[in-house]
């Protein structure tokens, strides 16, 4: 009996054992099937030939901070009262030109004091200079003692210095008086009036800030490829705001030529440290901003790129070739219509096409439809856009 059991037990499991292994056979032909219809079935995608174009170099910024060298705060220089504001915020100023007056009741007292203390030290001093010129006379009729004589003329010089002395008081505050009045440092716009008429300032207050936003600058830091994109560096070149927002901080007036976000905006390196023909990874790089329209202001702004009006023949492709994942890796559709990713080395662009300057040959056929799951040998049937004469051929 036990015998019977351990046949049948047997029996069972081999049989087990053949269902399992029948079913991962299906299993696999189910996938290579799968897998074979797969291969079959091609991408459809769209590409574009590598070719010569020419090209308008761009270099972009993610934020850029303008900042303009003339502003400039102008300073009380005593103490006092704000008697009167003699410009309005926005009006243009000249260099020197009083545009706040402060008084401070003081000074006109102070300068009172001074005279007296001037007449009195001229007093002292005509007495001592007499008692001087009397004990010489004495002198020489031995009448008087030597140190009484060299007394009277320590007292007539002393008495002498106290009137330099009262009088270069008198000299600074009439210097005060005449500080009353707050000028302009600078030429410019009155960007901000920090007081009012009534408050009282204290010497080194800020009582207005001026500034000439005209031309304004920022700085950058760049490598060699990049600077050279830009030459001739002196050269005025766009500037472009995609966003279009010209907020602005300090209110400014808008100047002649102004359109609004349709505006055009100019800027052109001004220096580079250190220079060209000195060795250097990344250099130091201050632009300078054509403001005139009074659009821009000192402060950052978002997304902005430079564009130059020199065009460049290089061999490109679009941009949106580039693998946004992989960085500089692009998809060639190759002959047996398959497709093969080819890392390559970019150099400038104008935001449509990039210069390729290895990896590519003119002609190779670039996935543009985007990279994303796509693999090395896939199969695909990509639809070619063929060149147009846009004038950048």
């Amino acid at each position: 009996m036990k015998r019977y059991f351990m046949i049948a037990l047997a029996s069972i499991l081999l049989l087990s054992i053949g269902i399992v292994i029948y079913g991962a056979w299906l299993n696999k032909e189910g996938e290579n099937n799968i897998a074979e219809r797969m291969s079959s079935r091609a991408l459809a995608l769209q590409g574009e030939r590598a070719q010569m174009k020419e090209i308008r170099p761009v270099q972009r910024w993610s934020t850029v901070k303008l900042s303009a060298d003339e502003m400039a705060d102008a300073v009380s220089r005593v103490d006092g009262v704000v008697q009167s504001v003699l410009v309005d915020r926005q009006s243009f100023v000249k260099k020197g030109q009083t545009i706040v007056q402060v008084k401070n009741e003081e000074i006109p007292l102070k300068i009172k004091q001074a005279d007296s203390n001037i007449a009195k030290a001229e007093a002292e001093e005509k007495r001592a200079y007499n008692t001087y010129q009397r004990h010489l006379s004495l002198m020489q009729e031995d009448a008087t003692s030597l140190e009484k004589v060299d007394e009277a003329e320590a007292n007539y010089r002393a008495a002498s210095a106290s009137i330099e002395e009262q009088k270069a008081i008198r000299a600074q505050l009439l210097i005060n008086q005449g500080r009353q009045m707050i000028e302009a440092p600078i030429s410019g716009d009155v960007l901000m009036l920090y007081r009012r008429e009534g408050s009282y300032v204290t010497a080194g207050t800020a009582v207005a800030l001026i500034g000439d936003f005209s031309r304004l600058h920022f700085k950058s830091a760049m490598n060699d490829a990049a600077i050279r994109s830009m030459m001739p560096l002196d050269e005025m070149k766009e500037m472009v705001f995609p966003q279009k927002d010209f907020s602005k901080v300090y209110s400014t007036d808008y100047g002649e030529g102004n359109q609004g976000a349709d505006q055009h905006f100019h800027a052109h390196i001004l220096s580079v440290t250190p220079s060209l023909d000195i060795p250097a990874e990344m250099r130091y790089v201050v632009w300078e901003v054509d403001n005139t329209s009074g659009i821009l202001e000192p402060q950052t702004y978002k997304d902005m790129y430079i564009q130059t009006d020199r065009r460049t023949s290089v061999l490109a492709v679009p941009m949106s070739a580039l693998s946004d994942q992989n960085g500089d890796v692009v998809y060639v559709w190759n002959a047996d219509g398959l497709l093969e990713r080819r890392e390559v080395k970019t150099g400038v662009d104008d935001t449509e096409y990039i210069e390729i300057l290895s990896g590519l040959q003119p002609g190779d056929i670039v996935i543009t439809s985007g990279a994303e799951g796509l693999e090395d040998g896939m199969k695909a049937d990509v639809e070619v856009k063929e060149a147009e004469d846009d004038g950048r051929q």
